[in-house]
């Protein structure tokens, strides 16, 4: 018979006869350790290391551990919380007549010694969640010292048996009690998910009409989402991604000011969250809490970002009226450590930041009405975007690096080269300021959303817009698109978030989802799930609906129509060879016609010219 696979063992090496484990035994640190970075350091190790496992044989076991890990860190980084669960130990470790090891350890009694710093090494009779209260053992000191007398053979016959009888015990209790009676599966139009609404031209299907009656959901307004699934429990983790149920998956509390900006990690393991009370948060999405909370923020947060391999994460903060001085902070992701600061009050207000591909730079999209490049290893401005006459919004990089994309209060989303900074397309069409940009996944296509409550689909090699959609009800603040391209996601000051099939714009589903009107959102790196932010200071999470990316074409593969015009990717610097400012100059606007699309017939014309200013040299 093969050994059962023991966690505690094998990945943490934690020996049976300290089973089960205390809290300090489970982060690895000494008993009754008081330093809260050494606690808070040792479960981020502990929880990584088991993390590694969730995608194995054993990912059930790796997130029942991970979960037992989170409630030893929550409980041993609470003050008083840590203080009830060490008296608890300490009274434990005394009935069995273990000392515990304390800065003034009492003197050993005579003929014994000193019993080893874990846990009792007593194993649990049945498997629970790991709590911050220990339960008190009926055995007194007597009883402990008559079982150690016992035979080898005969400690493990009384485990098994007495595991036997209380699983036999469990089961004839979960058969017989009334709570658990046969239930009715939850439809998605109850209560289960009562923010949930599905948009009118689902309705209208005449093959759903058969089976239920139709009606106007627009005329049942969503019940209030909070509706006690947002208060995070270290204990209950949610589902692993691909298997959630459609909707709110759960929320994460615990920012007391309405939050701007929230984002995922490259792996969709954890979202950082930036908000109007000062702080940047790191949070759990498996354990559903708090992980770290980034120092040093001293103004209201207006924008985060993480980098493309999740070491660093970055914040912007400041505030107009009353003026709070501008900054940038980018941090170390793991430790905590504060890398790069940078002055940010030149440009008033920073609305947005991105990553480059290389994280060695960083995009910020300013109230003055610019957006600039940041050398980050410096500090210093490498380039500047000029051309928007009110402030910039949005920004958003391509995949690659070669364009930036940004939305300004000017009413106009513009696309900018990276490396000559000019400016190659001006898209107009939107009735009102721009709050929002996003590039589609192979750059030549772009989103926007706006302040006339629209999201528009742009080809950025035309400069046409290839769609308008439209059913939010106040001003577009934030868009989004998945990998893969087929789905757009934006958030309004409506309160609601809205998913959309591209390239068609079609409305997929939508839900009510921050009564302070949402400020951010965010696809996860599969594109199962969405986080959003807003000014109720809740940070949510969703569950997205799974199969229709399979039954849309792809909009990456979709012909271009305008395939014939030339690259806008090559940087300035291949373009260029002349050795006079003037020449430079007439090349520069030759090469700028042809940027904003240039007929074919005129093409050779301008190679000709290029040719022969290269000839001077």
């Amino acid at each position: 018979m093969a050994e059962e696979f023991d966690p505690y063992r094998k990945w943490l090496g934690i020996p049976r006869e300290e089973y089960p484990p205390n809290h300090y035994r489970l982060l690895g640190v000494g008993l009754f350790e008081s330093d809260l970075d050494v606690i808070s350091n040792a479960a981020d190790r502990q929880m990584a290391h088991v993390r590694t496992f969730q995608s194995g044989k054993y990912s059930g076991l790796s997130q029942e551990l991970l979960n037992k890990l989170s409630a030893a860190r929550v409980c041993l980084l609470d003050a008083q919380r840590k203080k009830a669960y060490d008296d608890q130990l300490r009274a434990k470790l005394a009935a069995a007549n273990q000392p515990p090891v304390a800065s003034t350890p009492p003197p050993p009694r005579p003929g014994m010694s000193s019993g080893p710093s874990g846990g009792v090494g007593v194993p649990p009779v049945t498997p629970q969640p790991a709590a911050c209260g220990i339960q008190k053992k009926r055995s007194e000191a007597t009883a402990y010292r008559n079982r150690r007398k016992k035979s080898s053979w005969q400690v493990p016959v009384v485990i098994v048996v007495m595991v036997l009888v209380m699983l036999g015990l469990l089961v004839v209790v979960l058969n017989n009690s009334p709570d658990e009676a046969p239930r009715k599966r939850p439809s998605a139009s109850t209560e289960r998910h009562p923010s949930l609404i599905y948009p009118p031209t689902q309705q209208k299907n005449p093959s759903a009409g058969k089976h239920r009656p139709k009606r106007d959901r627009r005329q049942h307004p969503p019940q209030s989402v909070d509706d006690g699934r947002d208060i995070a429990d270290p204990v209950q983790a949610s589902p692993p991604e691909g298997s959630d149920t459609l909707g709110k998956i759960r929320g994460f509390t615990g920012h007391g000011a309405p939050v701007n900006a929230a984002v995922f990690s490259p792996d969709g393991l954890f979202i950082l969250s930036g908000s109007e009370d000062k702080s940047v948060r790191l949070w759990d999405v498996g354990a559903g809490h708090e992980l770290r909370r980034f120092e040093g923020v001293t103004g209201p947060v207006s924008a985060v970002a993480i980098s493309s391999d999740g070491q660093h994460v970055a914040a912007a903060s400041g505030q107009l009226d009353p003026p709070i001085e501008g900054v940038i902070r980018v941090w170390e992701t793991a430790g905590g450590q504060e890398t790069t600061r940078i002055d940010t009050s030149s440009v008033k207000l920073v609305h947005d930041i991105k990553f480059s591909d290389d994280g060695k730079y960083l995009f910020l999209a300013g109230h003055d009405n610019t957006v600039r490049l940041i050398d980050l290893s410096s500090g210093e401005e490498v380039r500047s975007f000029s051309g928007h006459t009110g402030p910039v919004r949005s920004v958003a990089v391509s995949p690659g690096g070669q364009r930036v994309l940004s939305g300004s209060d000017d009413g106009t989303v513009r696309v900018w080269n990276r490396f000559s900074g000019k400016e190659m397309r001006r898209l107009t069409g939107h009735g009102g300021p721009v709050g929002a940009v996003a590039f589609q996944p192979k750059s030549k296509f772009g989103l926007s959303g706006g302040a006339d409550k629209t999201v528009r689909l742009w080809n950025l090699n035309s400069g046409r817009q290839l769609c308008e959609m439209l059913g939010h009800t106040g001003p577009v603040s934030s868009v989004a698109c998945t990998a893969d391209g087929t789905r757009a996601l934006s958030g309004s000051l409506d309160g609601t978030i809205r998913l959309w099939q591209l390239p068609d714009g079609k409305q997929l589903v939508y839900f009510d989802a921050h009564s302070g009107g949402v400020r951010s959102v965010s696809f996860s790196p599969s594109g199962h799930r969405a986080v959003s932010a807003g000014g109720d200071t809740v940070v949510r999470l969703w569950g997205l609906p799974e199969d229709i990316a399979s039954a849309v074409r792809n909009l990456a593969d979709q012909e271009d129509p305008d395939a014939h015009l030339p690259s806008d990717d090559i940087p300035q610097s291949k373009l260029l060879a002349i050795p006079d400012a003037a020449a430079q100059q007439r090349a520069e606007k030759l090469i700028g016609q042809r940027h904003f699309g240039i007929t074919r017939g005129c093409k050779p014309w301008v190679e000709n010219t290029l040719s022969r200013h290269r000839a001077v040299r």
